[in-house]
């Protein structure tokens, strides 16, 4: 039986659920082919994390962010994931700088497919996978356990939007060059080095966001 949580949340993720779209228990309970009451404790949850809520008359609906809300998410980002990463330099162990090296060797394999292709798509889930790994690994490394559940939520938040989708073989490359400069301060234990470059690294990916989102809404107001 499939786990009712994981599923719906990778069903948002992936687009399949879209932002403002209605979730019918019995519907999900039906696909999924279980009862209601997992599937009502899942929504419970992904409510919790942001990914649903709750409106008046209509039950839960894929929660819809404003590029307002999006911006204060990403500014939480910037703050505590520079922070995670300048304690991940500070109080890293061997078998963190031994999977992060290995993680960016597998991201430099990736990209070089990805080059060779010209373009990310069809490639998405393995280049989102990648770099989840690299993030949580940076905050398992902080010694702090409440950093995961803090950064979980909001890293998870801008996922839904797909601004991934469109990424050329340039920009996946920037971003393997930030993962290499993030990970060999984090390696060398240079907290200075580590909080800025993943500042900057979280900053440029607001950056595209943004674009992207600006972009898709120009021409949904071109095409009506």
């Amino acid at each position: 039986m499939a786990d009712s949580y994981e599923t719906i949340r990778t069903w948002i993720i992936r687009g399949n659920l879209k932002p403002g779209q209605r979730l019918l228990e019995t519907q999900l309970a039906e696909q999924l082919g279980m009862s209601r009451t997992p599937v009502r404790e899942a929504l419970r949850r992904l409510e919790i994390e942001g990914l649903i809520q709750f409106a008046p008359n209509k039950g839960a609906v894929v929660k819809k962010y404003t590029q307002e809300e999006l911006n204060y998410i990403f500014n939480l980002r910037v703050l505590l994931e520079g922070y995670a990463a300048e304690q991940a330099a500070l109080n890293r162990k061997e078998h963190h700088c031994e999977e992060i090296a290995s993680l960016n060797e597998e991201f430099e394999t990736f990209y070089g497919i990805v080059k060779s292709q010209g373009k990310l798509e069809g490639q998405v889930d393995r280049f989102v996978a990648i770099n989840e790994k690299f993030h949580h690994l940076i905050w398992m490394a902080t010694g702090n356990p409440q950093l995961p559940v803090m950064l979980e939520r909001i890293m998870v938040i801008p996922l839904v939007y797909k601004t991934y989708d469109k990424y050329s073989y340039e920009q996946v490359g920037n971003s393997l060059s930030a993962h290499m400069t993030i990970g060999t301060a984090i390696i060398n234990r240079d907290h200075i080095r580590a909080e800025i470059a993943m500042k900057e690294h979280i900053l440029a990916g607001r950056d595209y966001a943004f674009t992207f989102l600006s972009d898709r809404q120009q021409n949904a107001d071109f095409s009506r």
